[in-house]
């Protein structure tokens, strides 16, 4: 769906509109990029925005992926962001020691604490 970042009221009818026509199915929306988002809208817009297409995705019995570029926002807009999703998982491409890309999830409902997996053979740290 082509959208424009600075209408959000528009792009909230249309994915809504696109989850009660496909009430019968579970969807899945992907925000490829939120910074653009974020960039374009005040923080707190975007959180309104977030929480309620949240909301509406989970009374679909839908999911919702989004991603944001690191190193772009106030750590205080990132913690907000943070707090509307059930899960955060960090992707570090090459950051590990060997060179293998890491995955983190940082916060995950039902997960007690932070856990790393690799990539090569898939290790897991708890």
């Amino acid at each position: 769906m082509k959208y424009d970042p600075e209408n959000l009221a528009s792009l909230s009818f249309n994915i809504k509109e696109l989850l009660n026509k496909n009430s019968n199915r579970h969807i899945t929306i992907v925000g490829d990029d939120l910074s653009s988002l974020l960039m374009l809208n005040q923080p707190e817009t975007v959180y309104r925005f977030l929480r309620q297409l949240l909301e509406e995705a989970k009374r679909h019995h839908s999911v919702m992926l989004a991603t944001l570029d690191e190193g772009m926002h106030r750590p205080e807009v990132l913690a907000a962001m943070e707090q509307l999703f059930d899960g955060v998982i960090e992707f570090e491409p090459a950051e590990g020691e060997d060179g293998i890309p890491v995955i983190r999830v940082k916060k995950m409902r039902g997960v007690p604490k932070q856990v790393t997996l690799r990539w090569a053979g898939i290790e897991s740290k708890t």
